[in-house]
This record gives structure tokens, C-alpha cells and sequence, in this order.
């Protein structure tokens, strides 16, 4: 916006505040969405991949990545770092 402000001072002068009005609607407007489709339970929101897809991999299952080394860390052992 400063560049606008810089450029354009006629411009900025007639719209600043209709401009500013319509940012902070849009974004109320967007936040009473927001709630009543993904917050509110039993919203209308559909059901899609990222809803689900954490309880399909190893975050929900608990299941380890890497089985942990017989020595019983990783990395470099004690007194080998650089």
C-alpha cells in the first residue's frame, strides 16, 4: 500500500477508506465461514484427504519410522562429534 500511497496520492486519497472498509468486511466475512464450514460440529464442510489422512500413517497408528540401534541412540557416539 505505500507504494500506492507514493504513486498514486490522488488515487489513495478518494479510496483509502472504501478499500479498507472492504479488506476488513471481507475478512469477517471469511471468518464467519471459516467457523460455521470447518469449526462448528456438524458443519457443512465435505469430507476431504486432509481431514482423514492422519489417522491412516504412522502419526495415528504409532508405529516407529526407524527401529531403534542396538547401541540405543542415533547419530554420533558419545565423544565423535566435530
Amino acid at each position: 500500500m505505500s507504494y500506492v500511497f507514493k504513486r498514486f496520492p490522488a488515487w489513495w486519497n478518494k479510496y483509502c477508506y472504501v478499500l479498507s472498509i472492504g479488506l476488513t468486511v471481507g475478512a469477517a466475512i471469511s471468518g464467519v465461514i471459516q467457523f460455521f464450514c470447518i469449526t462448528y460440529p456438524g458443519g457443512i464442510m465435505p469430507s476431504w484427504w486432509a481431514k482423514t489422512v492422519y489417522v491412516s500413517g504412522c502419526d495415528a497408528l504409532g508405529c516407529p519410522l526407524n527401529e531403534m540401534p542396538e547401541v540405543g541412540y542415533f547419530g554420533p557416539g558419545p565423544g565423535e562429534y566435530l
